[in-house]
């Protein structure tokens, strides 16, 4: 698959754990449609774009940008380059190795509140008004490996948890 295109629609697109998708994944419009992606599936160099519907992943995406709707994230392990929010809410669920590069938030909720990693890595991330990041697990696996930059957004945190802010 090169590029899958949502612009309405309702009900599930699987994509199967044989498949390949090499391009664009764009959800617009499209609220009551699911995308989801199964594990092993081989996703290389998707790019998403989500105003609305949900795109569930069992593999690493690599740019997310996202106005809106639902992204859930459950790979194990591999690197998101960039995960752009406007609004919406993104579940990111990793549950190995995995690295997200760089967190812009504008708005939105970015919940790893499911997240069952030993440890996984936030390089940089900027949270403005409107954002919040709840990372509460109960585990404290969230390796952030710059200072937030808080430009009003709002992170909470496990008890107990040191985090470097700017």
């Amino acid at each position: 698959i090169t590029n899958i295109r949502a612009l309405s629609g309702r009900g599930t697109v699987f994509v199967d754990n044989g498949s390949t998708v090499t391009g664009a994944i764009d959800m617009i419009g499209c609220r009551g449609l699911t995308i989801e992606i199964e594990a092993n599936a081989t996703v290389s160099a998707a790019d998403v774009t989500i105003d609305s519907g949900s795109l569930l992943c069992s593999e690493q995406l690599d740019t997310v940008t996202q106005f809106g709707g639902l992204v859930e994230m459950r790979n194990s392990d591999g690197t998101t380059n960039t995960i752009t929010i406007y609004d919406g809410k993104t579940k990111y669920k990793v549950s190995d190795d995995a690295i997200l590069t760089t967190l812009t938030m504008y708005g939105g909720f970015f919940d790893m509140r499911g997240s069952a990693s030993p440890s996984h890595t936030i390089t940089n991330a900027t949270l403005y008004s409107g954002a919040l990041v709840d990372e509460r697990n109960g585990l404290q696996n969230t390796t952030w490996t710059n200072a937030i930059s808080l430009q009003g957004g709002i992170i909470k945190a496990d008890a107990g948890r040191t985090l470097a802010i700017s």
